[in-house]
């Protein structure tokens, strides 16, 4: 079930979303069975490697924390978050946390953080470290370009991702949920002012819930 559900999420969220918008059904098939025997052989690779089961639990929690939890953050509070930087977040923290070696998986440490002991390991709170390093680059990176799609650098051609909506004018801007809340209050109002309209043009409306229907009350002018 992990696996499909891996399998799953890749297809829908990463192939369809970013790689192939317009992948058709059979492709999205072909894609979604590849993905499948692709994690399955790893997840067999994994458990003939690893000696530990809680390792690898304790492995998935330091790349919830140090990966997914300032994504996390910065979606809920930082509207200008994009897919820049959460790419560049994601890469920047993985690194960093990989970099201090995986004891579950037998690999040295590649970066040294200070307090390193050969016998007790990485003494440095490198996860912490990791995290922090992974949020400031989401924050600063997803500034950058909105900044850059404000004043039209960013323009539909280099926006790869699509992560900009084009505006009314010939700038590339990231709505926020402030103006995504706006927009719908006024469609809303829209269509109130038009079902308004349109009682006084044929007449006034009257729910009868005895008999549960609509009828219509002409009204005639003065």
């Amino acid at each position: 079930s992990s696996v499909l559900s891996a399998s799953t999420m890749f297809t829908t969220n990463v192939y369809q979303l970013v790689i192939r918008e317009n992948a058709g059904e059979r492709e999205v098939d072909i894609v979604l069975k590849c993905s499948i025997v692709v994690l399955g052989a790893a997840a067999c690779a994994m458990a003939l490697t690893v000696n530990s089961v809680f390792a690898l639990w304790i492995l998935c929690s330091d790349f919830v924390y140090v990966v997914l939890f300032p994504q996390l953050l910065c979606v809920i509070y930082l509207p200008v978050t994009n897919a820049y930087g959460s790419l560049a977040a994601y890469a920047v923290g993985l690194f960093f946390r990989c970099a201090g070696g995986i004891d579950a998986f037998d690999i040295p440490p590649l970066i040294k953080y200070p307090f390193y002991s050969d016998t007790d390991g990485q003494l440095f709170p490198m996860r912490t470290f990791s995290m922090l390093l992974s949020l400031l680059t989401l924050a600063l990176v997803s500034f950058g370009t909105h900044l850059l799609s404000q004043k039209g650098v960013l323009g539909p051609r280099l926006d790869i991702l699509g992560a900009f909506e084009k505006s009314q004018g010939e700038t590339y801007a990231v709505k926020s949920r402030e103006e995504y809340e706006n927009e719908r209050k006024q469609e809303e109002l829209s269509v109130q002012k038009e079902t308004e309209l349109s009682q006084k043009d044929n007449g006034s409306f009257t729910f009868y819930p005895e008999l549960g229907e609509l009828k219509c009350q002409q009204v005639t002018p003065f």
